[in-house]
């Protein structure tokens, strides 16, 4: 993913929205409240990012708009360029496979 591209925020301020979002359920983060990451805040359509503009400014903080589906977007072709790599990679393969085993657990379907 290359966010200052195509979404005008920094991988910092993804992580910082990312944490923000899982531990406060909110747009501020530790980091955000610190200056190390700017706020993100989430637009459904493109015709509402200049609304939301309008708020941040009215409301005097740090933020940026990223529009939801932009993001789902840039994160879905970041999957499948990782996906490709993977493909050349025979160890990658076997770490990311260990990874997932150790993440996701399965029901075989034989077992319904």
């Amino acid at each position: 993913m290359q966010p200052e591209a195509t979404l005008g925020c920094t991988p910092k301020d993804l992580y910082g929205a990312r944490c923000a979002l899982l531990h406060s359920g909110s747009a501020e983060s530790k980091m955000s409240r610190e200056g190390a990451a700017t706020q993100i805040w989430y637009a459904t359509a493109k015709k509402s990012v200049p609304l939301l503009q309008v708020a941040i400014a009215k409301k005097g903080v740090q933020a940026k708009v990223v529009c939801s589906t932009d993001l789902i977007a840039i994160f879905s072709e970041g999957v499948m360029k990782f996906s490709q790599d993977l493909e050349g990679d025979p160890t990658k393969q076997r770490e990311v496979a260990d990874r997932i085993r150790r993440w996701l657990n399965f029901i075989p379907s034989a077992y319904r």
